[in-house]
Parts: C-alpha cells; structure tokens; sequence
C-alpha cells in the first residue's frame, strides 16, 4: 500500500471459513506471513495466503484479496520449482484460469475455489499442457504483465507482414508507428511538440509458437534466425548505428481475436569483456556507423538484456473497431464540415470522432462563455478561446489520428476565402440554428454546381425534439420548409408558454434544456450522419426524433395535430420518424 491508504483486511470469520475448508479437503495449509506475501506477490493486491499440498509433487499458495468472494481466490505458483506451462502463468506468478469473460459464482465461494484447484492439478499433471495448448494465445497475457514502467502505444496496422517501423520516445510512453510522419504527426498533436525525435525499429512477424519468457538479446536473435531466416535481415537492422536499446513489436498472427502485439526492449550489454575496446561501438567501425549484420552479434549477445514490454494498440482499426462504426471505410475516409461548435454542434464533434470519422474542419466566430459550458464538451478552462479552436486542439490531443482543422470566423468568409474547404467535403452539417445563416446556405447550395451534401440538424424547445434535414442537390432546399422570417413551419410540438430565455440586454436567449434531456438527441443527429456518409440517400429527407412524452407535458408541450395526422399517436417513449422532402419554387432551377 502507499501513501495514506489504509489497509484493507478480511474479517476474521472468513479466514476461518477458507482455512477449515482447505483443511477438510486435505490440503494441510499453512498460513503465509505478511511479509512473505509481499514479498513473493508484489505486484497482487493479496491480504491473506495460505501455502497447500495440491498433491504429492506440487505446492500452491491459495491467495485471496480484500474482496473476496466477490473477486475470486488467486493460485499463486512462487513455491513450484518444476518447469510449469509458462503460458498460464501472469507476470505476477499466479496462475491464468479464467478466460477474461468466464464469470464465477457469487454464491457458493467454496464450490469456485475447489474449481480453481481442479484446474490447477490438471495443468500441473499434464492436462493442462493440452489446454495450455488449446489456449496458447495466453502466452499474449504474461507479455502484457510488462516488467518495464514504460509501455508502448503501438499505431502499426496490424497485420501479417514483418517490416520497417519507427518509433519515438518523446511522450511518457514509447511511440510506434508505420511510417516516420505517422509518428511525427501523432507526437505533435498529442503534446503540441515542434519537432519530434524519431528513430528506426522494426515490427517482426511470429506465431503463438513464439517463446512466453526470453533470457537475454540472444535468445530472441536466434529463435528468429532458426525460425523465420527470411526475417533477418530486419533483425539486424535493429542493431544498425550501435544502440544502446531498441525498442521491437512483435506480430503474432493467430492469436484468438485477431492479431496481438508483444512488446520488448533489447538493451546492449552495459560492462563489455575484458579485451573488447572501450565504449559502446562495434570494433573495426567508429561509434554509431557499424551496419546492422556487423553489429547484431555485439548487440544481441548474450550477455543483453530483453524485456518484455506492455503494448497498448492505439490504431485507427483498433480504436474505431470499439467505437461501432469506424470498420466503415466510407465513415473513416469522409471529409467532414461541421458549421457551428455549440452545445451540439461541439457533441457531434466528439461522437463522430468517437465513431470513426478522421477528417473534421469546424467553423464558427463565437468565444466560448460561462454561459455555455453546462452543455458544452468544453469546460471552464476554454472560456474566452475561439469554441472551434479550442475544440479542435482537445479532439487533437485526445484522438491523435484524427486530421482536424478549425476556422474561428463566419463560414460565409470561409467560404468566399477559400471555397474548397466546403465544396471539397463529402458532407457539410450546419448546428447554428440561425435561421439567415442556414438559409444563406442553403441558397449558395442551390446555386453552386456539385454543392456537397447538405444536412441542417438542431433540437426543438426543451430537447423534447430533434430534426434532421439532409439536401441532394436538385433536391429541395431549406426554404422549402420555412416562412419568410426562416421559421420552420413543419414542428412537431405546440407551446402553450414561452421557449427561449432572455438575457438582460438586447437580443440574446436562448432554449432552456438540459444535458441529460439532449443527450439522446444528440446521439440521434450524429447516427443520421454516421448512417448518410456510409449510405448516400438518392432522395432529400427530414428525420425526426420525438423524445418521451413526459419532456413534453412538463413544459406544457402538445403534439401538432398536423403532425398526428401524418404520422399517428406515437408511443409514450417517443420514436423515430423519416419523410420525403418536396421541391419548392425557390430551389426548382437547377444550379447553374
């Protein structure tokens, strides 16, 4: 324990519960003292320990922690002498049972430690090599149990082919990346550092035959020269230029789940052998110019050192993968504007991202104020910076691999300044809400030629709403649905009282609603996004989300009856509608 934490222990009744039971069943234990537990477990979170016969051969440390039998007892195998499937066992030398999704009874505490030890006699008595066998993909586990307080983030694809890879140490973990301005880049947006240092590595191709522990450099060399010759030659490139270290990747193809990554740093001996020449080079060349296959045998000799290192994936594929959508080619490679970075605007940042999208440019020509943060992704610190500014360096920081450009002025000067950044896009989405604004462009849409697609999203009083209206050219405009002020005409909900609030002054309100009532909302317009760049619709629409009917009748909210008679009595959960949009005069002529 550190710091200030105080010690957390089991109640007395328990051990006395797990010790007769160990005793009943034969197993003779023997309690393990505190200091004992620390210091063959330092890296468990242990509290309690007893050493049992398993059977004739073998010891084992039945272990529990602070909250058992809510996480389950530990076997730990500091005590066995004999070799043991090292593919079963974690860095912290307790034993891999469960596979990460098996649950354990929360019931019967007595019946999952029983369990536990029938699965540990069987590996031990050589069942479980067939299972260490059947599960070798396990050996990815003890790697990930890194003896090193650095890990590496990995960005690689990862895929079968061994190659050049290149790596930097600038960030408090180490870097790898399939190209240098892969690294370079990520590096600069994740640190806002100008000029990253990047070196050579290499990402080598294996299988789950690959061994679960290595002595030193040596023994890595030479399981690749003896297993995969025709990788050499990589190999020794990591030796090029005299390293003191390198950093390695190592691909292991037919892991469950897909491909894994291991991690490790090889390290040149640091004391050299009577007779060798002083300093860290390679004898014959001066220090740093020795080619690779002169200097592997100095560099991975065997007095080296390797150690395994965590490996964090933080590739596209990978990231996006768990985001839902990012598999989607369409989603990743769009080129997405996004005019307006206010409360949803700045959501529909952050969940597009999170999505898969890789390729943003936000515009708007607001400060961010007190005012906005209680439903804005930014927070106080920000207050007074340009909304798209500050909310393009945060996405920037937190998703590195993500191209994301800001504009802090009106998109009507964007647009005259520079029209490729609308007219280069794959699909232009507007949150201002501003009715002149929108209706502007909607007019320079309809009277420019090849005008991408066009999408007006906002939320209606109270979040009890949201829409979504998505524009084909040569087909329909937003005048189609509003009045000659810019009010849509097509609301699904009727008011009895007031829907925006006044600041005291001139002119400015806004809608009252809260976070958690517009989060659905939100999620709502950024799914229509997602679901239009990975499939174009032939046809303009108007989405519709109606939130639960209770938003509704507690601000004294009625549906239209125009809007019923289209569309029925909705559920009391509300729902989700889609309509034909319908050409109006103004948008009639074709673009010129």
């Amino acid at each position: 324990m550190s710091g200030d934490t105080a010690k957390r222990e089991l109640p007395a009744e328990k051990l006395t519960r797990v010790e007769r039971h160990l005793s009943e069943a034969n197993l003779s234990p023997r309690w393990l003292r505190e200091d004992d537990l620390q210091r063959q477990y330092p890296d468990s979170d242990v509290v309690a320990g007893w050493r049992i016969v398993l059977d004739d051969d073998h010891e084992v440390d039945v272990l529990l922690g602070p909250d058992y039998p809510y996480r389950r007892a530990q076997i730990g195998v500091a005590p066995l002498r004999q070799d043991i499937p090292r593919s079963r066992v974690f860095v912290n030398s307790t034993l891999c049972l469960l596979k990460g999704n098996e649950g354990h009874s929360l019931n019967d505490d007595e019946r999952v430690l029983d369990d536990l030890l029938s699965r540990t006699r069987a590996l031990l008595e050589g069942e479980g090599e067939d299972y260490a066998a059947r599960n070798a993909e396990e050996i990815v586990d003890y790697w990930k149990g890194s003896r090193s307080s650095r890990s590496i983030v990995s960005i690689c694809e990862v895929n079968a082919a061994a190659r050049e890879v290149f790596y930097s140490n600038d960030l408090p973990f180490t870097l790898i990346g399939d190209t240098r301005e892969d690294v370079e880049r990520w590096v600069r947006q994740y640190s806002n550092s100008t000029n990253p240092t990047v070196k050579h590595s290499v990402l080598l191709s294996a299988n789950i035959e690959f061994p679960v522990k290595m002595s030193n450099g040596r023994a890595l060399y030479e399981w690749f020269q003896e297993k995969h010759p025709d990788q050499m030659t990589l190999v020794e490139s990591l030796a090029a230029g005299d390293p003191i270290s390198a950093p390695v990747l190592i691909g292991i193809t037919d892991a469950a789940g897909g491909g894994a990554l291991l991690g490790a740093w090889v390290r040149r001996p640091e004391k050299q052998k009577v007779g060798q020449p002083k300093g860290l080079g390679t004898p014959g060349f001066r220090k740093g110019k020795a080619p690779g296959h002169v200097a592997a045998p100095y560099f991975f000799s065997p007095e080296s050192a390797i150690e395994n290192v965590r490996v964090d994936r933080a590739d596209v594929a990978w990231l996006v993968d768990r985001g839902g959508d990012g598999s989607n080619s369409a989603i990743r490679s769009a080129r997405i504007v996004l005019i307006g970075c206010g409360s949803l605007g700045s959501t529909l940042a952050r969940l597009l991202v999170k999505a898969g999208a890789s390729n943003l440019t936000l515009i708007d020509p607001d400060l961010l104020t007190w005012g906005n943060i209680a439903r804005h992704e930014l927070g106080g610190r920000y207050v007074g910076r340009s909304k798209a500014k500050a909310l393009a360096e945060t996405i920037r920081r937190d998703f590195p691999n993500v191209t994301i450009g800001a504009q802090f002025e009106p998109w009507q000067v964007t647009y005259e300044r520079d029209p490729g950044v609308l007219l280069d896009a794959d699909i232009v989405v507007s949150t201002t809400g501003e009715a002149a604004d929108e209706i502007q462009l909607s007019d320079a849409a309809i009277a420019t030629a090849n005008f991408p697609s066009l999408l007006f999203a906002w939320l209606e009083p109270f979040a009890a709403a949201a829409r979504v209206l998505a524009l084909n050219e040569g087909d329909g405009c937003l005048r189609c649905g509003c009045d000659e002020f810019g009010v849509f005409r097509h609301s699904i909900t009727d008011w009895n009282g007031p829907t925006h609030r006044f600041e005291p002054g001139c002119s400015t309100s806004w809608q009252p609603y809260s976070e958690i009532e517009a989060l659905p909302a939100k999620a709502f317009v950024a799914r229509v996004i997602l679901d239009l760049l990975a499939a174009k619709p032939v046809r303009s629409r108007l989405w519709s989300w109606l939130g639960p009917e209770h938003v509704r009748t507690a601000h004294g909210g009625t549906l239209r009856k125009e809007w019923v008679e289209v569309h029925g009595e909705p559920p009391t959960s509300g729902g989700i509608y889609e309509d034909e949009w319908r050409t109006c005069p103004a948008c009639a002529e074709p673009a010129a």
